[in-house]
């Protein structure tokens, strides 16, 4: 038998994990969709509020950005989404990280090991599972995902400020186009993003590629966690476990 998500094929440990991104692509998708309409709602409004005022000699015309500001509490939409992108980017590596360790356990178990934990820290340091899992066949640690983990790592502890020049270059993601126009030619204008100070962006297809990417690592890597649990003989397992006491007991 082969790996197969098709058919089932495939550990414990992958079956939870494919849950739980599941639920993290319906929470991006339905969350998206409902605040664009919740926004567009309230925009509706503040226009409906100042048309029904609306004095020439008193008002400019634009009053009602100012109502709708009051009624998101100064929470535009594009800042909605870009809480909302980093809160699954966030979500999405901690599910990754979560898979690894139940891959990793689940394979052990088979083999006859378990990982030694210290009481003050339930779960193995990062370096460990890259190590064993190396062991039992899968590179965890590519340099994606360490692309990635350390996007992680910028939104839970810097809340995604590009800090310095090497943070910029390494996360920048080119020009974006804001909507904004010149307002003698009416043309839009375009100004470069991602200096040193921004929030580093994180547009929908980038949320959608770490989506992606972390999930193409879970499936090559669980391959290997499903036969070794799965379908490996005992020579096979007593093998691995020659290669493995070492860094688990």
């Amino acid at each position: 038998m082969t790996w197969n998500a098709k058919k089932g094929l495939v550990s414990r440990s992958f079956a939870e994990w494919q849950a739980v991104d599941r639920d993290i692509r319906t929470y991006l998708s339905l969350t998206a969709r409902w605040s664009e309409r919740g926004y567009q709602e309230l925009w509706n409004q503040a226009e409906s509020e100042l048309s029904a005022i609306f004095d020439p000699d008193v008002h400019h015309g634009d009053e009602h950005v100012g109502f709708f500001s009051d009624k998101v509490n100064d929470l535009w939409p594009n800042d909605y989404e870009w809480m909302l992108h980093a809160s699954v980017v966030r979500d999405a590596v901690s599910a990754f990280e979560v898979y690894l360790e139940k891959g990793m356990d689940e394979a052990l178990h088979a083999i006859g090991l378990d990982l030694r934990r210290k009481a003050n820290r339930p779960s193995p340091e990062w370096k460990t599972m890259v190590v064993i899992h190396k062991a039992l066949g899968s590179d965890v640690e590519t340099d994606r995902v360490k692309h990635i983990r350390a996007l992680r790592h910028m939104l839970v502890h810097q809340r995604g400020e590009l800090r310095t020049e090497k943070m910029r270059d390494r996360f920048a993601e080119g020009p974006r186009a804001y909507p904004l126009v010149h307002r003698e030619t009416g043309e839009p204008l375009t100004l470069e993003a991602d200096f040193v100070g921004d929030q580093v962006q994180l547009e929908l297809a980038t949320v959608e590629a770490v989506l992606d990417d972390l999930a193409a690592v879970v499936r090559e890597t669980d391959t290997r966690v499903w036969h070794i649990a799965w379908n490996a003989d005992r020579a096979e397992l007593e093998a691995i476990s020659r290669t493995l006491k070492p860094d688990a007991d």
